[in-house]
């Protein structure tokens, strides 16, 4: 089992920002960007990277190592995330000599695989191989403020991509044989919550943040019961 939260947070001084010593698209592995092109300079930069590995197996290089005779075989694993990415520039007023420009980027790689690998001999009552990633939470908030240079794409850019890649398998060149009449259950689940929000600043019902909104969500979530052996 494990459980993982990660936070970023990045406020805008009152100032904004005229040039970075790194680019936004730099210090976000290529992320800030839209169709219309990278964000050259930013006055608030949040950027988290989550990359967790869970595994529970069993599996040998070796032909029927290890052999297994048992009632009941339990194979389980759970992996918790919570993810929070904000970059806030609404401090950046509108006589600013910077830009009021906010980026956010968020990026969860998080693979949790319960299996039974090849070349394992199991004869068992009943097998139960789960793989659990309870409802994670991933948040990505950016808002923009004023300024009074170009800001050019984007004035609020929030971007999140999550690959789930939760999986209960039987891996090929396994050998399972169900006595008794019990049965074999694979069973994965990842539901996810992810929250993406680009919006401009607003001070007495007036919006103050310059530039567009964009937000962007990618999530990726491969086949999660899977049997190959036989």
């Amino acid at each position: 089992e494990s459980e993982n939260q990660i936070s970023t947070q990045a406020t805008a001084s009152p100032g904004g920002a005229t040039e970075n010593s790194e680019t936004p698209e730099s210090r976000t592995e290529n992320q800030a960007k839209t169709s219309d092109g990278t964000v050259e300079v930013a006055g608030a930069l949040a950027f988290t990277k989550l990359n967790n590995q869970t595994q529970a197996h069993i599996s040998s290089d070796q032909i029927n190592d290890p052999s297994i005779d048992t009632d009941k075989l339990t194979i389980k694993t759970t992996s918790k995330n919570t993810q929070q990415t904000i970059a806030d520039s609404s401090n950046v007023g509108n006589s600013a000599q910077g830009v009021g420009v906010a980026v956010a980027v968020s990026i969860a790689d998080i693979n949790n695989n319960a299996y039974i690998g090849s070349n394992t001999s199991i004869n068992a009552g009943a097998i139960d191989i789960t793989a659990l990633t309870p409802t994670g939470e991933f948040t990505t908030k950016a808002t923009s403020g004023g300024g009074g240079s170009d800001v050019g794409v984007a004035g609020a850019l929030a971007v999140h991509i999550l690959n789930n890649n939760t999986q209960a398998q039987l891996k090929s060149s396994s050998v399972i044989n169900i006595v008794d009449g019990g049965n074999l259950k694979l069973e994965a689940k990842n539901p996810n919550n992810s929250q993406v929000t680009a919006e401009a600043a607003q001070s007495s019902g007036e919006t103050l943040g310059i530039g567009a909104s964009v937000g962007l969500a990618i999530q990726q979530n491969p086949k999660p019961a899977i049997v190959t052996g036989k």
